[in-house]
């Protein structure tokens, strides 16, 4: 008998299950609130890293940290929304983390299947509701504050995972993502507060090449970490390579 995971995710979309794990999972794994501990967090920054970055450049590590945590929850969360208008279960207090041997979230485990929406939510921030306002934002808002990061620089890695999935959807399957990039496109949520999603990829044109330039709206951070450059969406390398008659001493990056 299939599993759900077998169901929503057959063939090329195997890929989407493999960072999900059902509750008969026997690999180990934390509650959410295990994997944002203070304590906890050091412990594995200092053994992935060492524990000088760690103390000096902590920020830098937490936000290259969180970006697995994303990497695990928003592709299948997205993919079977979109694809089977299945809702699975994203509450905090009943997810569980499988963490690799070094530490890095490796698979979230859900409490249960999930199931199918009865009736599909016409408004795209209701579909995502339960992974934008019940999962990422009580994530981010304690990760960003123990790990002296700003939240910004958080949102910034799950819209690049978001907006990377729903490209790699488009590449896979002809399924309607229209909900998906109706919350990146609003600059604001429905009660008017700002959409913290906002736009997280530009495409930036080039001159003299026909393909524009993928790029981040907030730069993870990375670069400044000695040895390691920049990734190759960060908005920073613009900044670097000004355009002919750009002022230089302009740094703001439209």
């Amino acid at each position: 008998m299939q599993s759900i995971l077998e169901r929503l995710f057959p063939g090329e979309l195997a890929c989407f299950a493999e960072t999900l794990a059902l509750p008969d999972d026997p690999r180990p794994a934390v509650s959410v609130a295990a994997l944002l501990e203070p304590a906890g967090l050091d412990e594995r920054l200092s053994r992935l890293y060492g524990l000088e970055l760690m103390q000096s450049q902590r920020s830098v590590l937490v936000s290259q940290y969180s970006k697995y945590y994303f990497m695990a929850l928003i592709p299948p969360v997205l993919a079977a929304s979109l694809l089977h208008d299945w809702r699975l279960p994203l509450a905090p207090d009943a997810l569980r983390v499988v963490l690799s041997d070094n530490g890095l979230p490796q698979a979230v485990q859900l409490p249960d299947e999930g199931e199918r929406w009865p009736d599909v939510p016409d408004d795209p921030f209701l579909r995502f509701a339960e992974l934008v306002e019940g999962n990422l934002q009580p994530f981010i808002h304690t990760l960003a504050a123990d790990g002296q990061v700003a939240p910004q620089v958080l949102w910034g890695n799950a819209g690049d995972y978001f907006e990377t999935t729903l490209r790699r959807l488009a590449e896979l399957t002809a399924a309607s993502l229209t909900p998906g990039y109706a919350v990146l496109e609003a600059r604001r949520c429905p009660d008017g507060t700002d959409n913290p999603l906002f736009a997280p990829i530009r495409y930036v044109p080039q001159a003299g090449v026909l393909q524009p330039r993928r790029e981040r709206r907030v730069c993870c951070l990375r670069h400044r970490v000695a040895g390691i450059e920049h990734c190759e969406h960060c908005p920073l390398l613009r900044r670097m390579t000004p355009s002919p008659g750009a002022n230089p001493g302009n740094g703001r990056v439209d």
